[in-house]
């Protein structure tokens, strides 16, 4: 039924929904993990990532956005390779090191509507799936 399973990991005494995904950029690939946010628009990930893929942490699409505790960010976004498991599809992804909270985001925007993703916090599991799409032509 589900592609991908991948178990909640305690995070500071709070069993949290963090996949593994990898980036690709100009030739360059990093693996990082990613906490899944549902409620966050964008996937961001920090310097150190940036810096796997050949970025400055500066570089791509300047953007400000609002965090869920109010604190407005600057992320720059770069539309690059997204892998999921077996799952490769281009994303838009951005990168701060602005964000403070000691993880990488995985948000919505280029990545949910080709993924579908059950947060089961009974069994401590995130599920994932690739979601079906029409051809077009």
């Amino acid at each position: 039924m589900y592609d991908y399973r991948f178990p909640y990991r305690l995070w500071y005494g709070i069993w949290s929904p963090f996949a593994t995904v990898r980036l690709f950029y100009d030739k360059k690939s990093a693996t990082a993990e990613a906490y899944v946010d549902s409620g966050a628009f964008y996937s961001i990930f920090g310097s150190v990532v940036a810096a796997s893929l050949g970025l400055t942490i500066t570089s791509g699409a300047r953007k400000r956005v609002r965090l869920a505790d109010g604190r407005m960010i600057t992320v720059y976004l770069h539309r690059m390779g997204f892998c999921l498991g077996e799952e490769h599809f281009p994303s838009t992804i951005g990168f701060s090191d602005e964000l403070d909270i000691g993880f990488n985001l995985l948000g919505r925007f280029s990545i949910f509507d080709r993924l579908m993703f059950c947060f089961n916090d009974h069994e401590r599991m995130l599920y994932v799936s690739r979601i079906e799409r029409e051809h077009e032509g």
